[in-house]
């Protein structure tokens, strides 16, 4: 009895490392997913235009939710199912998705382009899938208070990863898949490696919260939401404001307009449209970041459907939540073009 009752407390002793390890991975998938969905650094020539982002998009969102529901299916049947399927094809489709997204606007035109793009976000929305069903199932066992802690300074370090890389391909010849290809890789080597150390889920296994608890990490999971979007808001903004051609800013500076007078009536006015319908794409992708944070203690729907669906085996409340997040981003794409539409003047 002895031996027994000290398993658990011998088992408690690695958890801290077990724990850096899960939100080091995390930090991995995140940035690779945000580099290639709110990044501009894959999209050249023709496919660097706001239509074919969004495109990219929906078409991984879609291709993302179809594999989170087949995985809910596969572990059903027997919850190690999903330990015994390797990440690794999945980790080659997201290279090859890469591959495809990036190489789309230098090798096609016309529907070609397109349809390179749609396979590209495909195979990425399914090697995503996983991803993000694999790490929901390790982190969804873990103590909510951990993560209080741990998923704010995940977050950070994914945007750290997600600006540095971008840096770098704005400023060196390095091509975007040589920067990017180390991040899913490396995010499978620690979920295999965390798999192996998780040997006894019993041990993360979380109390009942109180009503604080899950306030505190509703919020920790917001703050770092907020930082990862900033840096892509901004970049959209930009890229808005360089489209206004510059022949009505020198008509206004001849017209002795001040520089905030250029911004408040020339600027924003012309470049209004394009940034609605910017700021709808990042709309969509926080609706997908928010449901990611529920399987680090934030809630919502992506905990009520890791909890209550993926955990408890009910596919029923799985394809609910999945409806119901398809019906949110068409709702908010439909507002977002009709804005856009009553905004443009042209």
């Amino acid at each position: 009895m002895t031996a027994v009752r000290d398993a658990p407390s011998a088992a408690i002793e690695p958890l801290p490392r077990f724990l850096h390890l899960c939100y080091l991975g995390l930090a991995f998938f995140w940035a690779c997913s945000m580099l290639t969905f709110r990044s501009s650094i894959l999209l050249t020539g023709a496919a660097d235009t706001p239509q074919y982002n969004t495109l990219i998009v929906v078409v991984s969102f879609l291709a993302n939710m179809t594999v989170l529901l087949g995985v809910s299916a596969l572990v059903e049947r027997a919850p190690e199912n999903l330990a015994k399927l390797s990440p690794w094809p999945f980790c080659g489709c997201i290279l090859v998705g890469i591959a495809a997204i990036g190489g789309a606007g230098i090798w096609f035109a016309g529907p070609a382009l397109s349809a390179s793009l749609v396979i590209g976000s495909t195979l990425c929305g399914v090697g995503f899938g996983y991803l993000w069903g694999s790490w929901a199932d390790v982190l969804g066992r873990v103590h909510p208070s951990r993560t209080a802690l741990y998923a704010p300074a995940s977050f950070l370090l994914t945007t750290i990863i997600f600006l540095a890389v971008d840096s770098l391909a704005a400023l060196t010849p390095f091509p975007p898949l040589a920067l990017m290809a180390p991040l899913p890789i490396a995010s499978v080597l620690c979920l295999k490696r965390c798999r192996t150390e998780s040997s006894q889920p019993s041990v993360l296994l979380a109390p009942h919260r109180t009503e604080s608890q899950r306030y505190l990490a509703a919020l920790t999971t917001l703050v770092p939401l907020i930082i990862a979007a900033v840096p892509f808001i901004g970049r959209q903004v930009e890229t808005s404001l360089a489209e206004v051609p510059y022949g009505l800013v020198e008509a206004a500076l001849s017209m002795g307009a001040t520089p905030l007078q250029i911004i408040r009536r020339v600027l924003l006015p012309e470049a209004m449209p394009s940034i609605v319908a910017q700021l709808t794409t990042v709309i969509i992708s926080l609706v997908g970041e928010s449901a990611m944070a529920g399987a680090i203690g934030g809630g919502g729907l992506g905990d009520l459907a890791i909890r209550y669906g993926y955990q408890r085996f009910r596919p029923d409340v799985m394809i609910a939540t999945v409806v119901i997040l398809i019906i949110l981003v068409q709702l908010v794409q439909f507002a977002g073009n009709l804005l856009a539409k009553r905004l443009n003047k042209k």
